[in-house]
């Protein structure tokens, strides 16, 4: 829980014009939500979809991010998933410019 609260004062120090140190992993859990995702695709399609959250899940690796670049991991972490699925993730990954 404190894990959460810690990556919202962080959120918040980007938006204020700050660089923060985050993981893909910390970013992980802001791009997609699994129970969404296994509603929309087949089963096939959500196993690869796990298997590629897992796989995210591991990085921990921090870097320093500003706002654009924050925008932009998550960008890219959707691409990911999108291109896994990309009829019925297109709409739902949608990231913000």
């Amino acid at each position: 829980m404190f894990g959460q609260w810690g990556n919202l004062a962080k959120m918040g120090m980007l938006q204020a014009g700050k660089t923060v140190s985050f993981s893909r992993a910390d970013l992980l859990n802001y791009t997609i939500n699994l129970l969404e995702v296994k509603k929309k695709v087949s089963g096939d399609q959500y196993n690869k979809i796990y298997e590629l959250f897992i796989q995210i899940s591991k990085d921990k690796a921090k870097m320093e991010m500003d706002l654009a670049k924050y925008k932009a991991t998550i960008a890219e972490i959707s691409e990911s998933f999108v291109a896994l699925a990309p009829k019925e993730l297109s709409e739902m990954l949608k990231v913000e410019e």
